[in-house]
């Protein structure tokens, strides 16, 4: 079962990150990142989700960053700790490929 989260603040009170801990001390979300890091004006600077410990998320990029401005950076495809190139996780059996498909389409990327 998942805690928290655990919320890390900066010297002057920001949030600087927050995280979600299984019992046994492991990295661990269903149903949103388990790491969720900010920058100094509160925006989101990076999320990734884990399932019990390991990169996982099948709706979606597990690792995004996002730029100052709020526009999604660097993006990773993970799956049960183990990356994929967008055309590999497409093709992997277990995986929403509608939220896929939805979430790059609202943050602008292209599906050819």
């Amino acid at each position: 079962m998942a805690n928290g989260p655990k919320i890390i603040y900066r010297n002057d009170g920001s949030v600087d990150s927050k995280l979600w801990y299984t019992d046994n001390g492991n990295l661990h979300r269903v149903d949103g990142p388990a790491k969720i890091w900010y920058y100094p004006d509160g925006t989101v600077e990076f999320e990734t989700w884990y399932q019990n410990g390991v990169l996982h998320r099948v709706d979606g990029p597990a690792f995004i960053e996002y730029r100052s401005e709020g526009i999604v950076g660097e993006i990773g495809w993970w799956l049960y700790g183990s990356s994929y190139a967008f055309d590999e996780f497409l093709s992997v059996d277990g995986i929403d490929r509608e939220a896929v498909v939805k979430w790059c389409l609202l943050n602008g990327m292209e599906i050819l």
